[in-house]
Parts: structure tokens; sequence; C-alpha cells
């Protein structure tokens, strides 16, 4: 939810695109890095990412997955 909500750029752990983003198997690294500096959700995309991320973090959970702790 944390990496939606910052649109991949989480203050405390940097940029996070490599981490849903992997380089190819034979990917150059030039090309990796270009892909890499492309994905940046914009319009639709980055509203959609940010409400939905607004709405999972605003639920109440009774049973929390430790993926979501924090």
């Amino acid at each position: 939810m944390r990496d939606c909500w910052h649109l991949l750029a989480c203050p405390r752990e940097g940029d996070r695109r490599e981490r849903y983003l992997p380089r190819g198997e034979r990917e150059p690294e030039a090309a990796y890095r270009r892909r890499l500096e492309a994905a940046l959700p914009s319009g639709f995309f980055r509203d959609a990412l940010r409400s939905f991320a607004g709405m999972l973090a605003s639920s109440h959970w009774r049973e929390l997955p430790a993926s979501c702790r924090r």
C-alpha cells in the first residue's frame, strides 16, 4: 500500500521500481535503466493507485497480514 501511495518512490526506502520491474534475463543494463526511468504511473493510473492505496489503508483490519504491518 505504501509503495502505491508514494507512487513507487518511498521516502524512507528510495526508489521501489526495481522491486516490481525486474531486469530481463538478457536485457542490457542501459535498456533496463531507461525502462525504469519511464515506469512512472501518470494520469488515470496514478490517481487509481493512490485511491486504492488510500482505501486499503483506511480500512479497519482485525487480522492485519504481516506484509502490511509497519
